[in-house]
């Protein structure tokens, strides 16, 4: 693995030590280039989004 990347609401990551770099979200798009992560983990969030079904597979299948 060669950098661990945290998008979230809230800054409270920013503390976590195995975090290579830290991005706020204020909406739901996320804020990374195209095809700049092979793998993307989500904990904690489909309970905070209205339709997660719809969001993942909008995201991921743009």
């Amino acid at each position: 693995m060669k950098k661990v990347i945290a998008v979230d609401a809230d800054n409270a990551a920013t503390t976590n030590p195995f975090i290579d770099a830290f991005h706020m979200i204020d909406n739901d798009s996320l804020p990374l280039d195209d095809e700049s992560v092979d793998l993307c983990v989500c904990d904690y969030v489909p309970e905070h989004i209205e339709k997660p079904d719809h969001f993942f597979l909008r995201k991921f299948t743009e």
